[in-house]
């Protein structure tokens, strides 16, 4: 997303920066300023809080699962390899070091989750700490999406320590911009609001660092300041979701309607994907045998039309044929379209379940009527009221059957791919 910037509004607030000090870029200022009212007329910003206010820890953050996204980071790696461990760090120390990389992942999971419209799975999470989404932003700060090549030299971690204020002037510009950036941000300040900035703020104090050794500099202005909140409100106002690591999405897609699956490419997420063909709600599992257990969980009760026509046109032909009574059979197509409607997927393969079911079902009454009453099928003046309902509970008991043979002769010719 590219920011615009609205010239009138930055006219307005000059006398609000007297309080930031002397010696800053003005315009720069203004930028960050028309920048925020970008995302917040566009809804973008209220989103993201809206993520962190809500937020559930996609995985259980436990030791193992620490080590575990620890492991598959290029970077956190890196980071350990230079001798920034958790041992070493303090997550609340100022200071930047382990947990100063690790937190800022956490920070683009919301950014991730705010981007998809859903709360994150484990797979969303991998793919965000196995990426070099970071090490872009680092090296490319506001241009970061437009960083092809990445790799931090072992400089980069040894100097990240040495770099401080270059004075008490550019420190407090700091601290007040903040602040004016964040009564411009919520018309009240309550408790989730307060956490929300002071998360901002480490975020934001990462990238001032980073940003300057990355320049070769070890003392802080306010030029790295505000290159900093550029930086911030560019990623909230991008959708990461193309500088994620796809190849952790190892699953597949799977519909409950048709029962039909699809491998993701190396490319793809699920959220690549809308609908089934069918018209049926994907749902994302990881194998086969989720698979399995996820049709034998939950079922869609969508009727194929087509399918529907095929059997009762299957039951007229039967009928017509055999001479038989034609209200019969064509009850008997409808009803086995119907106990077969999950198994059905598109025209060509509606028309053939709908063909198979209707033939097996018209057999099914026409077998079932000389069991039960003794006569022909063309006879139906001699058929009791005991006797046809004695005949309709065989029939639905035959339908069961007979549907499931007919779907099961469709399902074994095809797997049917999930379409986009």
């Amino acid at each position: 997303m590219t920011l615009r910037h609205n010239k009138r509004y930055g006219r307005s607030i000059k006398g609000e920066f007297k309080d930031l000090g002397p010696g800053f870029d003005f315009e720069g200022v203004k930028d960050i300023i028309s920048d925020l009212q970008y995302l917040k007329e566009n809804g973008v910003y209220m989103e993201l809080f809206n993520t962190f206010k809500n937020w559930e820890e996609p995985i259980n953050v436990s030791n193992s699962a620490h080590k575990e996204l620890q492991a598959i980071s290029p970077l956190l790696t890196r980071v350990m390899s230079n001798n920034l461990t958790p041992e070493r760090g303090n997550i609340f120390s100022g200071s930047i070091d382990y947990f100063s990389f690790y937190r800022f992942y956490r920070f683009l999971e919301w950014i991730y989750s705010t981007n998809l419209g859903r709360s994150l799975q484990e797979e969303d999470v991998k793919a965000i700490f196995s990426s070099d989404i970071l090490e872009k932003i680092i090296l490319g700060v506001e241009n970061f999406p437009n960083v092809s090549a990445t790799g931090l030299n072992d400089d980069f971690f040894h100097h990240i320590n040495e770099v401080e204020w270059t004075d008490k002037h550019a420190e407090r510009f700091f601290d007040k911009l903040h602040d004016l950036l964040t009564s411009k941000s919520f018309d009240e300040m309550e408790n989730r609001e307060i956490s929300f900035k002071r998360e901002l703020k480490r975020i934001v104090k990462f990238l001032v660092v980073c940003s300057t050794v990355s320049k070769g500099k070890t003392y802080i202005t306010t030029i790295e300041v505000i290159s900093a909140y550029k930086t911030l409100f560019k990623i909230i106002g991008t959708n990461i979701t193309d500088l994620v690591n796809k190849k952790e999405y190892k699953g597949l897609l799977t519909c409950p309607v048709c029962n039909g699956y699809y491998n993701l490419e190396e490319d793809e997420t699920p959220d690549d994907f809308v609908r089934c063909s069918c018209g049926g709600t994907l749902t994302y599992i990881q194998s086969l045998d989720d698979m399995k257990h996820y049709v034998k969980t939950f079922k869609e009760l969508v009727i194929d039309k087509k399918g529907l026509i095929a059997g009762a046109i299957t039951s007229l032909a039967f009928a017509l044929l055999f001479d038989s009574v034609l209200l019969i059979a064509l009850i008997s197509g409808i009803t086995t379209v119907l106990m077969a409607k999950n198994y059905t997927n598109g025209f060509k393969y509606g028309f053939l379940t709908g063909n198979i079911s209707g033939s097996l079902f018209f057999i099914a009454v026409f077998i079932s009527g000389i069991i039960v009453s003794g006569i022909k099928l063309h006879q139906p003046s001699s058929i009791g009221g005991s006797t046809i309902f004695i005949f309709i509970l065989v029939l639905g008991v035959l339908a069961i059957y007979c549907g499931r043979i007919g779907t099961s002769l469709f399902k074994g010719s095809k797997n049917k791919n999930i379409a986009i």
